[in-house]
């Protein structure tokens, strides 16, 4: 090759180059404004949602019969009533455990009845 053709190689390699940066950049930026984008929307949704939360839990305070208030109330009801079951739960595995660890002459009557299942 000459230097001629080793030019115009260069050349049309570096009008390529350029012509794939272009696209890149393109891309890029598109994709930067379309993740912008859907950011701002979804901190606005999470922001409208904290603020219902906000105001109903302060509309409960002013208004407890207001059907937030009632709302509230049915979960922290849940809540409770879940947690008791939970702990009964864990109380009876503790102590299922502890008759069941107890040497048989030691048991009491009512670990006996509880570990025979009667």
């Amino acid at each position: 090759m000459d230097r001629r053709e080793w030019l115009l190689l260069s050349d049309e390699r570096d009008m390529q180059d350029r012509r794939v940066r272009a696209a890149y950049e393109e891309g890029r930026r598109h994709g930067w404004s379309q993740g912008y984008e859907a950011g701002r929307d979804a901190e606005g949704a999470e922001r409208d949602l904290a603020w219902r939360r906000n105001a109903g839990m302060i509309i409960a305070q002013l208004d407890p019969t207001s059907p937030h208030a009632r709302q509230l109330a049915a979960i922290a009801v849940r809540a409770a009533e879940s947690a008791q079951r939970r702990d009964h739960d864990e109380h009876w595995r503790e102590y299922m455990q502890r008759a069941r660890s107890t040497k048989l002459d030691a048991r009491t009557e009512q670990q006996k009845a509880a570990v025979s299942g009667g």
